[in-house]
């Protein structure tokens, strides 16, 4: 039952895995570090505040823009859950085997001291 278990989650796992792995990477579009494109060019006389707005519009296109790791992270997410349900379920049948033990050895001991 164990192997059976063990085996059924790690098909699982690895078919989820897989899922996220056979999709393509979108195609990095030219610019700089792969992004969209540069930050549009300040005139010589811009203020701080300024070039911190632009450099903030270019940050919030570049985070829209760069998605493609996310199929990755939902299939990290599903194998680790599904591993430790696997784990929960086999931590619970060792429980009750060990309790079904306890129970029998309780008896076994109440018989010895009764005596024959």
């Amino acid at each position: 039952m164990k192997r059976l278990v063990s085996i059924i989650t790690m098909l699982v796992s690895l078919s989820l895995a897989s899922v996220a792995l056979a999709q393509e990477a979108p195609p990095k579009a030219s610019g700089s570090m792969g992004f969209k494109s540069d930050p549009a060019p300040l005139p010589a006389n811009a203020t701080p505040l300024q070039r911190c707005e632009r450099d903030v519009k270019d940050l919030v296109e570049r985070i829209q823009v760069d998605d493609n790791g996310k199929p990755f992270l939902v299939a990290g997410y599903l194998a680790f859950f599904s591993i430790l349900v696997a784990f929960s379920a086999l931590a619970a049948l060792k429980n009750r085997k060990l309790e079904a033990e306890m129970v029998e050895l309780r008896l076994r001991l109440a018989k010895l001291i009764e005596g024959p």
